[in-house]
């Protein structure tokens, strides 16, 4: 819900600025907590703490991606607009949610794992605002996701779609389950709904 793209062209970005990204690195920092920031094109890596074999993968899975990754924390032009988070138990988790939480919204992913977002900001607002953008009705949008940073759109929306690998806790809430990632589960979806 931070950043919006239609036809190629970004109609919505919503970045922080480099004043309050270099606090909130420096936070994390203080509080001890791993975590990557993520901005329009890059995403950026504590150059202070060796990279686990998980932030390596997911470092190969942005570049990819063709997301800048070689962007670290002290960077000059540090710029992002949301993050993910690593709790562990030498983190100073109630300090930095105390910090946090005046002007950002956290999403459990379950397993100690948080994404935080700016305050009226989520995928629900994203769908809100392309809506009115291309004046489209609520009855004529559909989502598609598979994790918990999903339940906003999933809540706000009827045409709500959970792909197949998704965590079980989203089949209930869902109108429609659809197949795997890998067995096609989008187009599986698309021609439930006779959009395909």
């Amino acid at each position: 819900g931070t950043h919006i793209y239609y036809n190629g062209k970004a109609i919505l970005e919503k970045e922080l600025s480099n004043e309050k990204c270099r606090e909130i690195v420096g936070k994390l920092r203080e509080c001890d907590i791993t975590a990557i920031p993520e901005g329009n094109e890059a995403v950026y890596f504590d150059n202070l703490k060796p990279l686990t074999k998980e932030l390596i993968e997911i470092k190969e899975m942005f570049k990819k991606q063709g997301i800048d990754t070689t962007k670290t924390w002290d960077d000059e032009n540090l710029n992002f607009s949301k993050f993910v988070m690593w709790i562990d138990e030498n983190s100073k988790k109630e300090e930095f949610f105390e910090y946090i939480l005046d002007e950002f919204d956290y999403i459990d992913r379950g397993n100690d794992f948080f994404e935080i977002v700016p305050k009226g900001f989520s995928k629900a607002t994203g769908i809100e605002y392309i809506q009115e953008h291309l004046d489209i009705e609520l009855e004529d949008c559909f989502a598609i996701g598979d994790s918990n940073n999903d339940l906003p759109m999933f809540n706000y929306i009827s045409n709500s779609i959970a792909m197949g690998n998704s965590h079980p806790s989203l089949f209930d809430i869902v109108s429609f389950v659809t197949k795997r990632i890998e067995d096609d589960g989008i187009e599986h979806a698309l021609k439930h709904f006779s959009i395909i």
